[in-house]
């Protein structure tokens, strides 16, 4: 084989690498956050909805982004740089970090709302 071939196919593979990197990362869409409502002012209604759409919706949409990712690494392999790496990285611990301070917020919602109410009226906490 020439050089000359040998540098297409080189040049090639590399841009297809590139290219199904770009694409499939372009997919990969992190979740949008929540509104989760004071637990001092909401109402039960409010609360329960805002709830149901955390573990129904948005708990789902980050599992979503992390398959997505995973999806990625793996279409990428060994040829994924540095820079593809390390921004893996930071949008799972971004994803992460999202959802954990979304569960504390909901909690705190869920006690304070609990504290105006009976206890039959209070929704239950986020897992």
């Amino acid at each position: 084989m020439s050089l000359k071939k040998n540098t297409l196919s080189f040049l090639l593979i590399t841009g297809l690498s590139v290219g199904i990197s770009a694409t499939a990362f372009a997919e990969c869409k992190l979740p949008s956050r929540p509104f989760i409502p004071d637990g001092k002012t909401t109402t039960k209604k409010e609360l329960t909805d805002a709830i149901k759409y955390f573990k129904g919706v948005f708990q789902p949409s980050i599992g979503a982004f992390q398959h997505c990712v995973d999806e990625e690494k793996a279409m990428v392999g060994d040829v994924a740089t540095d820079a593809q790496i390390a921004k893996w990285q930071e949008q799972q611990a971004v994803v992460l970090k999202m959802e954990e301070e979304l569960v504390a917020i909901i909690n705190q919602s869920i006690r304070d709302f609990k504290a105006r109410q009976s206890p039959a009226e209070a929704p239950k906490p986020a897992e």
